[in-house]
């Protein structure tokens, strides 16, 4: 059973993977990831010297569609390549809508992305087209985007109902903390103090407490 979601590790048109020349930018090759909307796309490459750099580049992001019928891993099944959008960085983040529009709302195809690193000099605009691009299934976006909405739904709800726990737990603490004050203050008012002369011939001697008791061989007066 084949994967519903994976790297192409492809050129364009069928071509392999080149290195970076002397005069040129490198080969970008495309990552993909799923996110909570969507897909994110990367770009590694391979930099061999002469002053270019990621920051230095500009990267032509193209992509290609193939229908629900059709092998997402040959580069054969997609269609012609068609611009997308022209970036300063490395990275492209398209939401399930927006790739849905570039499969002209066909929900059962696949998206084939690719990169073109574009090194300008001054004098001269330099791009290689031949890096590796990436595809996904927009089913499986959607069935992603769908899951990660739920869950966070979910937690959302379960984050909610553990603060109004928390918030019950804590009242009724303060409301028990504040009976138990009055029914110790009440409680000491109920306590009576007792106080009385106690005697034994012609000594006397005054006793006071609760439930007082004269000494042995005292009497109550």
């Amino acid at each position: 059973m084949r994967k519903l979601f994976a790297v192409v590790l492809v050129g364009a048109l069928g071509l392999g993977v080149s290195p970076a020349r002397a005069d040129g930018p490198p080969a970008a090759n495309v990552s993909c990831s799923l996110t909570d909307t969507g897909v994110r796309y990367g770009v590694s490459m391979v930099f061999t010297g002469g002053g270019i750099s990621f920051s230095s580049l500009k990267y032509e992001w193209e992509y290609m569609v193939a229908g629900k019928d059709k092998d997402p891993t040959l580069v054969s099944s997609y269609g012609p390549r068609t611009l997308q959008s022209v970036t300063t960085g490395n990275g492209l983040d398209l939401s399930y809508e927006a790739l849905l529009a570039l499969a002209k709302d066909d929900e059962k195809t696949s998206v084939l992305m690719y990169a073109s690193s574009v090194f300008s000099d001054g004098a001269s605009v330099l791009t290689n087209r031949t890096g590796s691009g990436c595809y996904v299934e927009l089913p499986v976006v959607f069935k992603n985007r769908n899951q990660r909405a739920e869950a966070a739904v979910a937690k959302t709800v379960a984050d909610a109902v553990a603060a109004a726990d928390k918030a019950a737990a804590n009242a009724n603490a303060e409301i028990k903390a504040a009976q138990d004050k009055v029914n110790n203050e009440t409680a000491k008012q109920s306590v009576r103090i007792q106080s009385f002369i106690c005697v034994k011939g012609k000594v006397t001697k005054k006793v006071k407490g609760v439930s007082p008791k004269c000494p042995a061989g005292f009497k109550k007066r």
